[in-house]
């Protein structure tokens, strides 16, 4: 499981990755009774995008591994996403850029924001003494509002705290072959953290801790658990996902994840978008 150096061909396996975590996440919620999100999902050559229309999904409009040859799809995936209105993301596999591509996105109206980036565990990891009566345990789906009351409350005074965005979560975390973890202190739960797997990769993926008992380590036990438990079942890679600077970041770091760069995000622009039905020139 521990990676040794990094390469182009890992930074495509977990590309390859981010698209089946995509596909089955978003698919569980399309497949919720009465598709309440109203999650669409389609194909466009490689290229696998997403659409929605709900404000707690919001910020999550995205197309994951595009390559160069999806262009001649382009026009059909552009026109996907405006004919509702809505901002998206375009996330180019590595490697897959060059000139005409470049100004082909340019001419449509899409503008760089640099690369994306992922945390890929490479070890090793640094010991740390135990923290006195904390537990890490398994959670399991029959204490699921257990689960996503703990999640919202350590999520308070964010969107993530709305009871709708419950299913939300549940949808990633409840994803057949991952794990859930909530760690007690004191027999009090305290901290959850999950770990989606998906053929053989696995991703540390959300985690949380009530405010009253953050900064005592506790999320650092909860990824030297979830390292513990990818190693022991066999999976080839694990993730994480964080942004730089972030107090999860640093413990991906202090846990011995490195990043890793991904191809180039691109957006569309905003006035290339066109005028919302109804309106007046």
């Amino acid at each position: 499981m521990r990676v040794e150096q990094i390469t182009s061909q890992l930074i495509l396996i977990v590309e390859k990755f981010q698209l089946l975590f995509n596909a089955a996440r978003f698919g569980a919620l399309r497949d919720l009774p009465g598709n309440p999100y109203q999650v669409e999902i389609q194909n466009f050559g490689h290229a696998l995008a997403v659409k929605h229309r709900s404000t707690q999904l919001r910020g999550k409009q995205r197309v994951v591994g595009f390559k160069a040859a999806d262009s001649i799809h382009l026009d059909e995936l552009l026109q996907w996403y405006r004919q509702d209105q809505l901002r998206y993301s375009i996330q180019l596999d590595y490697g897959e850029i060059n000139e005409s591509l470049f100004r082909r996105f340019a001419a449509a109206g899409l503008i760089s924001r640099g690369s994306g980036a992922a945390h890929v565990w490479m070890g090793p990891i640094d010991p740390q003494p135990p923290i006195a009566g904390l537990v890490l345990r398994e959670s399991h789906a029959d204490e699921r509002e257990l689960y996503l009351s703990l999640f919202q409350r350590c999520f308070a005074n964010r969107a993530e705290e709305n009871p709708q965005y419950r299913p939300i979560q549940w949808a990633e975390d409840a994803l057949p072959e991952g794990k859930r973890y909530i760690a007690e202190l004191d027999a009090r739960p305290v901290a959850f953290g999950s770990m989606p797997i998906i053929e053989g990769i696995a991703i540390c993926s959300t985690g949380g801790t009530l405010p009253e008992f953050r900064g005592r380590g506790i999320q650092r036990r909860l990824l030297e658990c979830r390292i513990a438990t990818a190693a022991r079942l066999g999976c080839s890679l694990l993730l994480g996902g964080a942004d730089l600077d972030s107090a999860a970041h640093r413990n991906f770091v202090r846990c011995g994840f490195r990043m890793l760069p991904l191809g180039m995000s691109w957006f569309d622009a905003p006035q290339s978008a066109p005028p919302a039905k109804g309106s007046q020139p």
